[in-house]
C-alpha cells in the first residue's frame, strides 16, 4: 500500500477509538525493530485514536520478500488498493517468486484475465498511470487504453474516457476495431 486515503482513515481512527483494534495486526522483527506485515491501516488508525498498544502477533518464520508480498496482497483482497497499487505488487510477487501470471492468479483466487489487465497498466506511460484510479480511469478503462497503440493514442483516449466523452464500453470496442484491422 502507498496510499491511504484520509478520510477513510479518520473513519477507522474513529471506530478504534471507539472499539479498540478488534483484529491484531502481524508483525515480525527484521534488524531490532519490527515490522508490519498485516495491518499497517489499523496500526495508523490507532496511532490516529493516541492509543499506545494494539493486539499483534508476532509471526517468527523467515519470510522471503516474495512471501511476505503474497500474505500481504492476500489480506488486501479485499481492501480498496488502488489499481496501480494492485499492479506493482503482483508484478513484484511474480518477478521475486518466480511465478507465472497463471501461477499467480491460482495463489491470489483471482481471475487470469485480472492479471492481465493488472500488468497491462505497467505498461502505460508514468503521465498515465499516474491516473489510474481517478474517476473514468478504472482498471477496465486503463486496459483499454494499454490496447490504444502509442503513447499518443493512448493519452488521447485517457483523456476522453477521464472527461466523460468515452465509456469504457466505447473504449473497448475502439480497440477491437483497431485489433482486427490489424
Amino acid at each position: 500500500r502507498e496510499t491511504f486515503e484520509e478520510e477513510s482513515m479518520l473513519c477507522l481512527a474513529q471506530t478504534v477509538s471507539d472499539v479498540g483494534v478488534l483484529q491484531p495486526i502481524m508483525v515480525r522483527q527484521a534488524g531490532g525493530r519490527w515490522v508490519v506485515i498485516d495491518g499497517e491501516r489499523r496500526l495508523r488508525a490507532a496511532k490516529m485514536a493516541g492509543l499506545d498498544t494494539i493486539p499483534a502477533i508476532v509471526q517468527n518464520a523467515e519470510f522471503t520478500s516474495a512471501g511476505i508480498t503474497h500474505r500481504q496482497l492476500v489480506a488486501n483482497q479485499h481492501v480498496d488498493l488502488t489499481p496501480m497499487e494492485k499492479a506493482k505488487a503482483i508484478e513484484k510477487l511474480m518477478r521475486e517468486a518466480g511465478w507465472s501470471a497463471s501461477e499467480l492468479a491460482v495463489k491470489l483466487g483471482i481471475s487470469p484475465g485480472t492479471v492481465t489487465k493488472l500488468l497491462s497498466v505497467l505498461t502505460l506511460p508514468q503521465e498515465i498511470q499516474d491516473r489510474v484510479g481517478s474517476p473514468g480511469l478504472g482498471l477496465s478503462a486503463a486496459y483499454q487504453i494499454s490496447l490504444a497503440g502509442n503513447a499518443e493514442a493512448q493519452a488521447r483516449m485517457a483523456d476522453e474516457l477521464a472527461s466523460g466523452a468515452l465509456t469504457r464500453d466505447d473504449a473497448a470496442a475502439r480497440t477491437r476495431v483497431r485489433k482486427s484491422r490489424r
